[in-house]
């Protein structure tokens, strides 16, 4: 993949997140909201939450456990977003 292509993937990424996202209201939600969905993204084969901080750089075990909780049906609502896309 280019680096002109990557960017072009980030962007749409960003876009996609941003309206799956709004619905979460508070900033720092939205945030662990995107660093949770990317986790999800990421190679590996387990998705759950201690797994996926330790793959990401910004991985926090006890914010996107607090996010979860807080927001439930979010890896849902990710997976129908996903799938209408």
């Amino acid at each position: 993949m280019t680096e002109s292509e990557l960017e072009k993937c980030r962007k749409r990424l960003e876009e996609f997140l941003a309206d799956l996202l709004e619905p979460l209201g508070r900033r720092e939600r939205r945030h662990w909201g995107s660093v949770y969905v990317r986790g999800l993204l990421l190679d590996g084969e387990r998705k759950s939450i201690e797994p996926m901080a330790a793959r990401s750089p910004e991985g926090n075990v006890q914010a996107l456990q607090q996010l979860i909780d807080r927001v439930p049906g979010l890896g849902r609502r990710f997976g129908n977003a996903w799938r209408n896309g």
